[in-house]
């Protein structure tokens, strides 16, 4: 009957139509800072409210709502709000095809995974996949991840993909690379021995971001162990008279700090570049590192 039709119960929403409809009043990032901002005497209960918000629908199929959901739990992450009941879901979203939603993935896995996060047994076969990855913007992201969350297993799984990509043809990878190898060289130390001759060979690379990379590397490793470094120093010498870059500069005149305690000659043969430095620059940060290396290295040989 027309009547009974009519006044029928309308049946509750299920499967991919619950879905969309809870995507399309999803509150975005956007909106969430806005209420944060307008919720200036609340805004702790405003931001546990979002959060409830955010579990119910991180548990979605739609790998956009997830994405989003998870952008926003990372965003209060840094507020001070913990996420690690959402790391599987970040698993998921960083092991999606869709490098817009790979991305909101790795950034969440970079702020919240730690060395106690069950989930990073699951991900050394995904980083392996992303850094061998023929699509630049993919490997890019796994070795910022794999430069921020490594740990000694992952160093000594992953060390040898990250140093393949010394080898890439693009220059922006073999600079993370380079970064990246530092880390894991801290938490694994036995991969830095096989890697050393072709990280010193990034030092007269094409690209001066990968030689300021490479400079930034050993320069670190040099102050742990200044005499396995003097071999490098004609190479630091003439980046040294060649550098066009204050932070490589800084960087070089700090390494001779540490040697030239150690080979009496490089005083004499610093006098005129150093001179040269502290008369031209106007950079503090690096009239300090002079004067300091001066100080600490050369003055001592003249003694």
């Amino acid at each position: 009957m027309p009547s009974s039709s009519m006044g029928s119960t309308a049946k509750p929403q299920t499967g991919a139509m619950a879905t969309v409809t809870k995507g399309l009043f999803q509150k975005s990032l956007r909106d969430i800072i806005t209420g944060i901002r307008a919720n200036k005497d609340r805004q702790k209960d405003y931001m546990n409210k979002c959060l409830q918000d955010i579990r119910a629908e991180v548990i979605t199929s739609d790998i956009r709502t997830k994405a989003v959901a998870i952008e926003k739990a990372t965003y209060l992450h840094s507020l001070g709000f913990n996420m690690n009941w959402a790391s599987f879901h970040v698993v998921e979203l960083m092991s999606t095809q869709n490098v817009k939603y790979k991305r909101v993935g790795y950034l969440a896995a970079t702020q919240s995974f730690g060395d106690d996060t069950d989930v990073v047994l699951l991900i050394p076969n995904l980083l392996k996949k992303d850094l061998a990855s023929p699509n630049p913007a993919e490997a890019a992201l796994a070795i910022s991840c794999l430069g921020n969350i490594v740990t000694p297993e992952l160093s000594q799984t992953l060390v040898a993909d990250v140093y393949s990509l010394l080898n890439n043809h693009k220059p922006e990878l073999r600079r993370r690379a380079c970064l990246c190898l530092y880390k894991c060289f801290l938490r694994y130390p036995e991969a830095l021995r096989p890697s050393f001759a072709r990280l010193t060979e990034c030092l007269e690379d094409d690209d001066q971001t990968v030689v300021q990379a490479a400079v930034t590397v050993l320069s670190e490793l040099a102050m742990h162990n200044p005499k396995t470094y003097l071999p490098l120093a004609p190479k630091f010498y003439k980046l040294l008279t060649t550098s066009s870059s204050n932070w490589m500069t800084i960087k070089l005149v700090k390494v001779f700090g540490a040697l030239t305690p150690l080979e009496p000659r490089l005083a004499k043969k610093l006098v005129g570049p150093l001179s040269e430095i502290l008369e031209t620059t106007s950079a503090k940060s690096l009239l300090y590192e002079c004067i300091r290396t001066v100080v600490a290295g050369v003055t001592s040989q003249e003694e």
